[in-house]
């Protein structure tokens, strides 16, 4: 073949030609986090780690891939099957598939389908990483820098790959993982690893620790953004509390105390900003004690331990649902009665901003429209003022 493919690698453009090779010589790359979390369900659930014979490893990929985002699979593999392979992919001299893991499983596919031998149209890097994860994972996520055609991350698989680089591996400092990409700031880094601490602070809860997939079967990330604010407000009332509240945010989640949790999040940010946090975490208190005694009595394997141990005591949910509910009407009744003062302010600042001396230059008709306007104003002033 006479074709070539650029790549970015540290940051440079570099010209590679692309060769045709025969899938038997080629292996998924473990290290992928798009299926990171569904590994981990693969070691968990069959107590072992990943087979060694090739074949078997890159079958057991091969469906995970497919799991992971089917209707992107069929449309590729059709795609593949009518007009070939597009875009080369990216592998080590190994034959780790570094990039294209999705081409990889199509051709994979079709040549099951139709008994002839497929070839991975790649280039092929000339050096040797073997199982260095820093390496393999600098070079995974460089070459995903700037490809908008990209499927994205599911949410979970992506803070548990940001965990996994920099917690579990220790790979990269939070300023290299940051440095690998275009657009994923220092900052940005930071608060996905706090999110993704609290995942597994709520795995431990629940007594599921390290089994990061239930994390994405509880479809959890939207619930996880709207923790650290409320814990944030907790923090500057009474930091010894923040544990306290933590607790009862982890038994909501667990005992599934609505359908949309993230709006009850959002009520119990409002509870903690203006209510009485104290008598909230004495009305939930034997809530959450029976919540973590259910989850000792069940231990939680998988989803659907949830669903058939803690979510099924209304007793408990009842405990958890009936303080915030209770305490959000009061604090939205304050907000409601303080309204007027809030609006008053509001509009005193907007007349504090008007120049006077611009009145002057004002046309005869605009000057009589203020005037009229002025007018109504102290109407309603003398209204308001009048039930005071």
């Amino acid at each position: 073949m006479n074709k070539t493919k650029t790549v970015v690698l540290a940051r440079k453009p570099e010209t590679f030609p692309v060769y045709r090779v025969p899938l038997k010589y080629l292996y998924y790359n473990d290290q992928n986090d798009r299926i990171s979390t569904e590994i981990v369900r693969y070691r968990t659930e069959n107590n072992k780690e990943l087979p060694t014979d090739i074949e078997e490893y890159n079958q057991i990929f091969e469906d995970l891939v497919v799991k992971s985002k089917e209707d992107a699979i069929v449309n590729t593999q059709n795609s593949i099957a009518r007009r070939g392979q597009d875009n080369p992919g990216v592998t080590l001299k190994d034959g780790r598939v570094v990039d294209g893991n999705r081409r990889f499983t199509c051709l994979r596919r079709i040549q099951k389908v139709t008994n002839q031998e497929q070839y991975f149209e790649t280039i092929i890097l000339d050096f040797d990483y073997e199982n260095d994860y820093r390496y393999i994972k600098s070079l995974e996520l460089e070459l995903q820098m700037g490809v908008d055609e990209k499927v994205k991350y599911d949410p979970i698989d992506r803070l548990f790959g940001v965990y996994k680089s920099i917690r579990i591996e220790k790979a990269f400092t939070i300023e290299e993982y940051a440095a690998l990409f275009d657009d994923y700031s220092v900052k940005d880094v930071k608060k996905d690893l706090e999110l993704a601490e609290l995942m597994c602070e709520y795995l431990d809860f629940q007594g599921s620790h390290g089994k990061y997939y239930i994390a994405k079967d509880m479809d959890l990330q939207g619930t996880l953004h709207e923790i650290p604010s409320i814990l944030e407000k907790v923090k500057k009332k009474d930091p010894n509390l923040v544990d306290d509240v933590k607790l009862r945010i982890f038994a909501s989640i667990g005992a599934g105390v609505s359908s949309r949790l993230n709006l009850f999040m959002r009520d119990i940010r409002d509870v903690i900003d203006g209510g009485d946090l104290k008598k909230y975490l004495d009305e939930t208190e034997d809530a959450v004690n029976n919540a973590i005694q259910a989850l000792e009595e069940s231990p939680v394997q998988n989803y659907n331990d949830l669903s058939d141990g803690l979510r099924k005591r209304d007793d408990i949910k009842e405990g958890l649902i009936t303080p915030v509910t209770t305490q959000k009407k009061a604090v939205d009744s304050k907000k409601l009665k303080k309204a007027p003062i809030k609006n008053s302010r509001d509009a005193l600042s907007t007349l504090n901003a008007i120049h006077i001396e611009s009145i002057l230059d004002m046309s005869k008709d605009d000057r009589d429209e203020l005037k009229r306007i002025l007018g109504m104003l102290q109407d309603k002033i003398s209204e308001i003022g009048g039930k005071i």
